[in-house]
Order: structure tokens, then C-alpha cells, then sequence
């Protein structure tokens, strides 16, 4: 009686606190739940300077909300792609969700830049502008030699200023060397590229909002589609890169594995139930059981955490097939006729919850924000699936059944001799060392990228076409003061320009490219003021014009009156130009000054560490988030010894010798696992090692619920079928395409069966 008021308060309680989460939960889905779909943000902050992190953080912000779309044609297409370009922009503009970004190319943009930087032409010079006055007299001749051919040309070429202010031509000449890659050109419609035998029109949008929000996606990702479907009927080749179209897929991609790990797990696990004890109540009781782990699980997490990622939820989806493991050992149990058959499974029960608690605790301790979501998720799930069990079912009565007792009963009966376990530890041991030989570790941070491979290869067609920038890698120069920033930037610029002819790199950004150092522009104005602005050689240029002959000493007049008209930063800072170029300059609130130089096309990765020095940093995001990685999975290797030494030693409190066959089964699996994956040139990386740490938990289960119940027909049958069901759940995820959960579950599936099959083999064989 005592037994039965105990359980019907335990009932109450827990009754009324799953019915607490799921108002508190109907709330927050009502209020609308928001869900991350970024694998950046399941990572950590990369360990580097404040500095390079405000950098980072720059130009991911000036990107993020960005979309780049090419639109190809043959060469001889070119007035028809011109043509629907103007089609596509159109649709976009009536749709009010996107804005142009590329407003510096457009007619009024140019004429705007053209007239900013016009007052400063004598102080601008390229590169080989600067090297064609340097060489003489005769490249001098050249360049006024080559503006008269412009100007006679049937086709004449733009000029950004009047032959009297500029009768070389050196401002339009440098304004076209600003674009932001060395492949792009202008037209009047906008920029292109030219590849091979086709045109690409280049067409750059910008949204409002984050590109991880599942509505907006929907709505902007419909909205391009629909403005290309006249494209595709044209034959216009389109290319898409940009945020909002990974976060998109990944969305999707997580949505559909939600589905197919879930579903999948929770109809192996009700056709299991059914078979089994052939009957429905146990399997409302576990649905039951399910749901509520799940329920706690959703609500903890969103205690815990802001928002939760789609990821975190896939995972979860695996939790059924752990968490269902009580329900067995409690239905199993009962089968047994056992007496008081709740109190003599409680060990077993508190036992294996608390060793995957502390596997997923041990998780929770990384800096993976993505992990620690899917430890806080699966433990307080799990957590809350054992209460429902211990509360709840003790109040429901079931019908005993024996359909498995016989098969089972022989596991209990089967007795292997010490000295073929000996040979078969020793055959485990010798076949590990063997496929260790072929161990590889990887942690390249793009393993994690599960983007389809349709839009991978678009991105990297687009690299490959355009040379555009790349976000990742880039040399942040810093200095006291702005003018020292730019001066070893332009320091930079020669040896940056010999890797360029050396075909190791495309081309670059920085800052000074915008706005030369004080020194630079006085250089420039000297050098033109002793080579190009001789009085006889603007005479004879003009003369040769048939222009008045007052118009050499006016535009000479015009060069020696803007000698001290310099650019400098307070005029540059508060410009239009500024803005536009405000992921290539920081400052931090310390007032330190810093200019990002981007580099495109980068062929050999370690080209840029020979240019590092104290003032110059090199930013590779992808290496210092590898790194990273590498040393959070030597960390995680030595947590999970640590775990099975702290584990070891709290069964040996309580099994003595036995506690060496209960936490050998989970070390050999674990073994025989990495083994596997090892001759299938699968590599390890941090979420191996994790997943091992998973293994450790369900292993542990079935080692316990063994030995509490001295090995009878009813807990072999319970971790037979829990073994089933986690296979089933686990081994789902090694179909996934998310490369995060398929390293989890690749690891998992061979480990669970191995920690079965090692359980069977080690057990000492007691007849019941």
C-alpha cells in the first residue's frame, strides 16, 4: 500500500511538471520558434587577436547579407544577355526585397567616383603608370602617344577628366584599376567577365535580415527563382553565391533528416515493441516516454540557449533510440514475474543514466556551441524518458508475455571458456594494431560544409571565373596612425604584384589602392611634375590636336595650382567611397588603426606567411578554426580517457573484479570501431571522438543492466533490443549528408554492435 501511494504522488508530480513544459512550450511555438541553420555558428570563436577577430567580423558583416548572381551567355549572345539582365533586374526591383549593391558600377556611381577623386588626379598613379614615367623620355611619349590614339579611335575611350585637366588619361586608367578584381570589366550596363568563349553579367543584390531566418529564405529564395524562369527559357546560364543560399540547403537538408532519423527510429522502435511483448499499452507507454524526453529536452534547450540549431534537433531526433532502453529494461523486467521488479531495476536504471549523462556532460564541456546544445538536449532528454519510466509506468498495469524468454534464455546459458576469450581479446587486439597503421586524422574546417554538391560547384565556378575575393584569408596591416598604415601597405604592394607575375595570386584589395599615403601622392605629383608636365611635351601633344595654343600652358597651370591638393584621411573617411569600402579599414575603440589587404586567387595557401611581421598579420579563418579543431580533438582524446578511468573507479566501488568486464566492453568497441573506419579509409576527427564518448554511455548501459540482474534471459533481451534501436537511430545518422551528424553516425553504428557482441562475449555465462 505504501508502494502504491508512493507512486500515485510520484505521478501526480511528474504529471503535472510534463504538463507545465507543455503549456511553457505551446507558448514559445505559438510565439513563433526561431531555428539556426548556420554550421558557423555550431563552431567557436577562433582563438586570435581582438583585433583580427573585429576584422573577421567586418567582412563577414559586409557579406553576409550579400548575393552575387552570374548570368551567361556565348560571346555572341552578348545583346541578348544584356537584354535579360535588364528583365531579371526588373522583376527583382518590383519585388521590394532586394537592393542593388553594385550602385559604384552604375552610370551615376561612375560619374560620382569620377568626380571625387578628380580634384586629386596629379597625386593618383598605378603601378605601371609609375614605372612608365620612371623609365623616361620615351614611355612618357608613349602615354601621350597612346591618348591621342584614344582619341582618334572610331570607338573613343572613356575619360573621367577634360584633356586640359588630364591629357594622358591617367585618372580614367586608374579608376579602372580599382575594380574589385583584375577579371572584371565595365560596361555601360554594369560589370562583366569574359571565360573562355562566354560573357557573364555580374549582378550584386543585398537583402534586409539574417540569412538563417526559414521564413525570409523561403520568401527570397521563391522570388529568384520565379525572376529566372525567363532566364532558363532563354538559355541563360545562371550561377548563384552568397549566404542565404547555403543557409537555405542546410535548412532543408536538416529539416529532411529530422523526418527521416526521427520517423525512421520511431517506427523501427513500435514495430520492435510490438513483436516483442505483443501488446499496444507498452508501446503507448514509451511513445509516452518519447515525447516527454523530447518535450524537456526542446524546453531545457531553449532555457539554455538563445536559439537552437537545426542540427541540434537532427541529432535529438537519435535520442529515441537511447532513451527507449528504460522502457525495455522496465517491460522486460516485468515480463520476469519478478516481485517488486521497479526497486530491483532502479541500480541498473540510475546506473546506466547517470554513465550517459556524464558522456554527454563530458561533450557539453567543449567550446562547440553545436555541441553543447546537443549535450544539454540529449541529456536532459534522457533525464526526463528514465522519470517517465520510474513515475509513471508503475501505475499502469501490463500483461506479462514469454515469446522471447526461450530465445534469450540461451545468451544467459551460454558459457565461452577463459581461454577462447583470451584468443579472442588477443585476435581484437592484434587486428586494431594492424588497421591502426592506417589511422588518419583530418580537421579541416570544410569537412563540416554539407552544402550540395550542385551549389559547391557553382561557388567554385564562380572562383574560377571571376577571381573574386576571398573572405577567408586575407593580411591585416595595423599602425598608429592611418598614414603608417597606408605606407607599409603600399610596402606590401610590390611583393604582392611579384606574386602575381609569379601565377600564385589573381589580385588584391587594400586600402591604399583607394587612398595613396601623403608620401606616396607627393611621389606621384614629383614624378609627373619631371616627366609628363613638361611645358614642350604638352605643347607638342596639343599642337598636334590642332587646340589653341594657349591650351598646353593652361593645362600645365592646372597641374602647378593642385600641387598641395592632397586626399586625405578626414576627407576620404566622411566620403561616399568610405562607406563603400568599409570592410577594408577598422578602427578599434582604443583608437588602433588597422587596413585589411583581400587576396584573390591564391594558389599556394603558405604564400602569404613570409609577408607577416609585428605590424602584419596574416587571417586565414579556415586554419585558425582547423587548428582549432585539432586541439579541441587532442583535448576530447584526453577527456575520454579520463572518463574511463573516472567511470572504472566508481564500478570498482561497486562491482569489484566485474568492473573490469563491464568497462573492457566499451573500450574494445570503441577499439574495434576507429579499427573498421580505418581499413575503410573513413579519417577521424573531433566528432569521432565524440561519438566514442556516446559509445562509452550505451556500452556502459549494458554492462550494468547485465550485471545488476546477474545476467537473466530478461536484461539480455532488454539490451538486445536496446542495442536494435540505437543501432536504428544512430545508424540512420550515418546516412546523413550533414557531415557533423554522418561522423557521429559512422562511428556509432559499427560501435554499438561491437559493444553488444563484446557483452556477449565477456559475460561470465551464470545459468539462471
Amino acid at each position: 500500500m505504501q508502494s502504491n501511494k508512493i507512486h500515485r504522488v510520484a505521478f501526480s508530480l511528474w504529471a503535472l511538471l510534463l504538463l507545465t513544459v507543455l503549456c511553457y512550450l505551446g507558448l514559445r511555438v505559438y510565439q513563433g520558434l526561431g531555428f539556426d541553420t548556420s554550421i558557423i555558428r555550431l563552431l567557436p570563436q577562433a582563438q586570435q587577436s581582438p583585433l583580427a577577430e573585429q576584422a573577421s567580423q567586418t567582412i563577414a558583416d559586409k557579406y553576409s547579407n550579400r548575393l552575387l548572381i552570374m548570368l551567361g551567355a556565348t560571346k555572341t549572345e552578348a545583346f541578348k544577355l544584356q537584354q535579360q539582365q535588364q528583365v531579371f533586374l526588373a522583376k527583382l526591383k518590383a519585388s521590394n526585397q532586394f537592393t542593388l549593391s553594385d550602385k559604384p558600377f552604375s552610370a551615376e556611381g561612375i560619374k560620382q567616383n569620377q568626380n571625387f577623386y578628380l580634384p586629386y588626379r596629379y597625386h593618383l598613379l598605378t603601378a605601371r603608370q609609375r614605372q612608365q614615367l620612371q623609365a623616361g623620355q620615351g614611355q612618357t611619349k608613349q602615354l601621350l602617344k597612346n591618348s591621342l590614339q584614344q582619341l582618334f579611335s572610331p570607338i573613343p575611350a572613356p575619360r573621367a577628366a577634360n584633356l586640359l585637366q588630364d591629357p594622358a588619361n591617367l585618372l580614367q586608367a586608374w579608376l579602372e584599376s580599382r575594380l574589385p578584381s583584375n577579371s572584371y570589366q565595365l560596361d555601360q550596363y554594369g560589370l562583366f567577365v569574359e571565360h573562355k568563349d562566354r560573357r557573364y553579367r555580374i549582378i550584386l543584390l543585398e537583402y534586409q535580415g539574417e540569412a538563417f531566418n526559414l521564413q525570409l529564405q523561403q520568401k527570397l529564395i521563391q522570388t529568384i527563382k520565379q525572376a529566372e524562369t525567363e532566364l532558363v527559357e532563354h538559355n541563360i546560364e545562371v550561377l548563384h553565391s552568397g549566404l542565404l543560399f547555403h543557409a537555405a540547403a542546410a535548412a532543408k537538408q536538416a529539416r529532411a533528416e529530422i523526418s527521416t532519423i526521427g520517423l525512421g527510429s520511431l517506427l523501427g522502435i513500435c514495430l520492435l515493441l510490438i513483436i516483442s511483448f505483443r501488446s499496444i499499452k507498452p508501446l503507448i507507454l514509451s511513445l509516452i516516454a518519447l515525447g516527454s524526453g523530447v518535450a524537456v529536452a526542446l524546453v531545457v534547450s531553449l532555457l539554455v540557449f538563445e536559439r537552437l540549431h537545426l542540427i541540434t534537433l537532427a541529432f535529438g531526433a537519435s535520442l529515441i533510440g537511447v532513451s527507449i532502453d528504460y522502457c525495455l529494461h522496465y517491460f522486460c523486467s516485468y515480463n520476469s514475474h519478478k516481485k517488486n521488479h521497479l526497486r530491483s531495476i532502479l541500480p541498473a536504471l540510475g546506473l546506466g543514466l547517470a554513465s550517459s549523462v556524464l558522456a554527454y556532460a563530458t561533450q557539453s564541456l567543449t567550446p562547440f556551441p553545436g555541441l553543447r546544445q546537443m549535450a544539454v538536449f540529449s541529456a536532459s532528454g534522457l533525464i526526463a524518458s528514465c522519470l517517465t519510466v520510474v513515475c509513471l509506468f508503475p501505475c499502469f498495469k501490463l500483461n506479462s508475455h514469454h515469446n522471447s524468454s526461450a530465445f534469450f534464455e540461451s545468451f544467459s546459458r551460454l558459457k565461452i571458456g577463459n581461454k577462447l576469450k583470451a584468443g579472442m581479446l588477443f585476435g581484437i587486439i592484434i587486428f586494431c594494431g594492424f588497421a591502426y597503421t592506417k589511422l588518419s586524422f583530418i580537421d579541416d574546417i570544410r569537412l563540416l560544409n554539407g552544402s550540395p554538391q550542385a551549389l559547391l560547384k557553382q561557388e567554385e565556378k564562380i572562383r574560377l571565373i571571376s577571381q573574386g575575393p576571398s573572405v577567408n584569408q586575407f593580411l591585416l596591416v595595423s599602425g598608429d596612425n592611418w598614414q603608417e598604415v597606408l605606407e607599409q601597405q603600399e610596402q606590401l604592394t610590390p611583393r604582392l604584384n611579384s606574386l602575381i607575375s609569379q601565377g600564385k595570386l589573381k589580385s588584391f584589395q587594400a586600402l591604399s589602392r583607394y587612398l595613396p599615403s601623403q608620401q606616396r601622392q607627393a611621389d606621384n605629383y614629383q614624378l609627373l611634375s619631371q616627366s609628363l608636365y613638361q611645358q614642350q611635351g604638352l605643347v607638342d601633344f596639343f599642337g598636334r590636336l590642332g587646340a589653341p595654343s594657349a591650351s598646353s600652358k593652361q593645362s600645365y597651370n592646372l597641374f602647378s595650382n593642385a600641387q598641395h591638393q592632397h586626399l586625405n584621411w578626414t576627407k576620404w573617411r566622411t566620403s561616399q567611397q568610405s562607406e563603400l569600402l568599409s570592410h577594408l579599414w577598422l578602427e578599434t575603440k582604443d583608437k588602433h588603426k588597422a587596413g585589411l589587404i583581400i587576396v584573390s586567387g591564391l594558389s599556394e595557401p603558405h604564400a602569404l606567411n613570409t609577408l607577416q611581421n609585428e605590424n602584419i598579420l596574416l587571417v586565414d579563418r579556415v586554419s585558425a578554426i582547423s587548428d582549432l579543431l585539432k586541439h579541441y580533438r587532442q583535448q576530447v582524446g584526453l577527456w575520454l580517457a579520463l572518463a574511463y578511468l573516472f567511470i572504472f573507479v566508481v564500478l570498482l566501488l561497486r562491482y569489484k573484479k566485474s568492473a573490469l568486464r563491464i568497462i573492457a566492453a566499451p573500450l574494445l568497441a570503441t577499439s574495434l570501431s576507429f579499427a573498421v573506419l580505418s581499413l575503410c579509409h573513413i579519417p577521424l576527427n573531433l566528432f569521432s571522438l565524440l561519438a566514442a564518448l556516446i559509445v562509452l554511455g550505451v556500452a556502459l548501459d549494458m554492462g550494468i543492466i547485465l550485471q545488476e540482474s546477474q545476467y537473466q534471459s530478461h536484461a539480455w533481451q532488454a539490451i538486445s533490443l536496446s542495442a536494435i534501436t540505437t543501432i536504428l537511430a544512430f545508424g540512420l545518422l550515418s546516412l546523413s549528408q550533414t557531415p557533423v551528424l554522418f561522423y557521429f553516425g559512422i562511428t556509432l553504428l559499427p560501435g554499438i554492435g561491437f559493444a553488444w557482441l563484446l557483452a556477449l562475449i565477456m559475460a561470465p555465462g551464470n545459468k539462471v
